[in-house]
């Protein structure tokens, strides 16, 4: 069961995972002294690693490890401290782009 209980109160409810998901983000950012660390300039070689090892799971056709490695580049990304108004903004745009394109 998801923490917030989905926002309608039901477990599963559409977007309580990603609520559960932004209130454990906040929690790195103001409880983990390594994550309050980080820069953009401190995370280049990490999202490196990250995106070499992603295309090595693409080679390999193994899904299981593609998902894990999309999950630790997306945390990257939000331990870049890009606030995730910024992310969610930047995905909202993408997807509305993609809609109009195949209209």
């Amino acid at each position: 069961m998801s923490a917030t209980g989905g926002l309608d109160g039901r477990a599963g409810a559409t977007g309580a995972a990603l609520l559960d998901l932004v209130a454990i983000m906040d929690r790195l950012r103001t409880e983990c002294p390594w994550d309050a660390r980080q820069t953009h300039e401190s995370l280049v070689p990490y999202l490196l690693e990250e995106t070499y090892e992603t295309l090595e799971a693409i080679e390999r056709g193994d899904i299981a490890e593609l998902r894990g490695e999309l999950g630790e580049n997306q945390r990257k990304l939000v331990d870049a401290h890009f606030a995730m108004n910024v992310v969610a903004d930047a995905h909202r745009d993408l997807y509305q782009r993609a809609i109009s394109d195949r209209r």
